[in-house]
Formats: structure tokens, C-alpha cells, sequence
């Protein structure tokens, strides 16, 4: 299972960059400026420096050297009063950085449900971008295991069937952390319980072999195959060693196998 600091994975990357830029012109004296300001959290600035700069949208949109634009700065350090200034000057809640995440890329995986819903609620945003690693938004906010925020992205309808580079959906993801409540979220918007990523390994797999147990059974009682082989042939009874995981699936590989039996038609015997 994934370990998790509790201050923000963006804020570490980026809020410790350095917005002085060795280029001299006015453009750079004033993104600086910008940058200058969403680390004070001077909202007033920002939009002081709006009207200074003509009204001229692109250079709130500028990148610094680290592909970091104002907004995702903003998110990253959690100044909400800037980012809603930035939003309602009208910035580009798409722009990526260098990873090709857009900011609500970030909120997500930071897991900041407020920053997601002002997002959210700005019709511009396309919900549903991918990444340099083909991942959507709901696929970041299950990787941040965000309960919340994959809340907001379906009751705004986000896509839930989308594969990230290695097959895996949101639902892989999940069963990673062992989050019961997002794969029951999950569910109830026709994800597949049974899905396979690139190497052939389903949610369950994906749950057996972080040891969630409860996890485990939860999928079997909703239906999940514990029988489904990995690309390499392997079911989950065979690729795990956990002892207490391998009990569960013992028992419920011989109710499928069970159940599965197709009964020999009955045979009249002559008289």
C-alpha cells in the first residue's frame, strides 16, 4: 500500500521554486510579480496587477521555468482567495505543466475537495484531460486516495472507465488503497467489476495482493470472479502468499467452481 505524507505531494514540488527570472523584460518583471503575489496570498495584488498589465489574460496564464503557472502555484500553496481571482480574471484552468497535469490534476491528488469544486464550477474546465501517464482526474484523485474529490468529480460527470498507460481504471486504483467506498462509488456508475489493466490483473487481484481483506470480500459479495488469471496465468489464490487472503479465497474459489458445474442431463435408463 502506497504511504502518504500529510502535507500536499505538490506543495513539496512546487512552492519552493525561485520566481526570479534572469530575463530582464517587462514580461518577466511582471510574472514574477504574479508568482510574487500568490505566495503572499495578495489577492489585492493580483488583481491590482491585472489592470496594470492591461487587462492582458496571457501572462496569468505564463509558466515559469518549471512549467508551473500562477493557478497551479496557487493550488499547490492552497491560497484559495488567488485562485478564485485567478478564475474570475479568467485564466486557463487547463493549462498543464510538464507533466501534463491541469490543476485539477493537482487538487485532486492533493485531495482538496474545495479547490476541486471552484474548478469544478467553471464551465471551461474539461474534466476528463489525461496526463503524461494517460491519467484523468478521477484517476489522480483515487491515487491520492481522496474520497471526497472522486465524489465531486462524478456528481459532475467525470468519466469512470478511463485507463491510465498501464490499463488500470479508477477501480484498480481503489482496491489499491483498499477503499471500499470509492470502489462502491465506483460500482454505481457501471464500472466493471471484473476489469483487467495491461497485465490482466483485476480489482480483486489488485486488493488480494495489498492484503486488503476486507476489501477482498466486499468484491466477492458484489460479484467480483477471485478465479480471473493474470496475464501470466495466475490466479490470486496462486500469486498471493498472504496466509488469511489465500483462506478467503479457498473458500469462495470452491463456491464458484461450485457453482459453476453444469449438470449431465438426465439419462432414462431402458427397462
Amino acid at each position: 500500500m502506497r504511504s502518504r505524507n500529510k502535507q500536499s505531494l505538490s506543495f513539496s514540488i512546487y512552492s519552493s521554486f525561485s520566481s526570479n527570472d534572469s530575463n530582464s523584460s517587462n514580461k518577466s518583471m511582471f510574472s514574477n510579480a504574479i508568482f510574487k503575489a500568490i505566495k503572499e496570498n495578495n489577492k489585492f495584488k493580483l488583481s491590482s496587477l491585472f489592470v496594470e498589465n492591461d487587462m492582458d489574460i496571457e501572462i496569468f496564464n505564463r509558466p515559469n521555468k518549471l512549467s508551473v503557472t500562477p493557478l497551479i502555484l496557487a493550488i499547490s500553496l492552497q491560497r484559495l482567495d488567488c485562485i478564485q481571482t485567478l478564475i474570475n480574471i479568467g485564466v486557463d484552468v487547463n493549462k498543464q505543466d510538464q507533466m501534463e497535469n491541469t490543476p485539477l490534476h493537482i487538487a485532486c491528488i492533493d485531495g482538496k475537495p474545495k479547490i476541486v469544486k471552484m474548478l469544478l464550477e467553471n464551465e471551461k474546465l474539461n474534466i476528463n484531460m489525461l496526463n503524461c501517464f494517460h491519467e484523468c482526474p478521477i484517476i489522480a484523485a483515487c491515487t491520492g486516495n481522496n474520497t471526497e474529490c472522486v465524489k465531486l468529480l462524478l456528481e459532475y460527470n467525470s468519466y469512470p472507465h478511463r485507463r491510465d498507460n498501464k490499463g488500470n481504471s479508477a477501480i484498480h486504483i481503489a482496491c489499491e488503497y483498499g477503499n471500499i467506498e470509492i470502489i462502491k462509488l465506483l460500482l454505481d456508475r457501471g464500472v466493471s467489476i471484473n476489469c483487467q489493466n495491461s497485465h490482466g490483473k483485476t480489482p480483486l487481484y489488485v486488493a488480494c495482493m495489498e492484503k486488503h481483506a476486507k476489501c477482498l470480500l466486499f468484491l466477492i459479495n458484489a460479484g467480483a470472479d477471485v478465479n480471473i488469471p493474470d496475464s501470466d496465468g495466475r490466479t490470486p489464490l496462486l500469486a498471493c502468499y498472504d496466509p488469511k487472503i489465500k483462506q478467503i479465497l479457498r473458500k469462495h474459489s470452491k463456491k464458484t467452481a461450485c457453482s459453476t458445474i453444469t449438470p449431465l442431463p438426465e439419462v432414462k435408463i431402458p427397462t
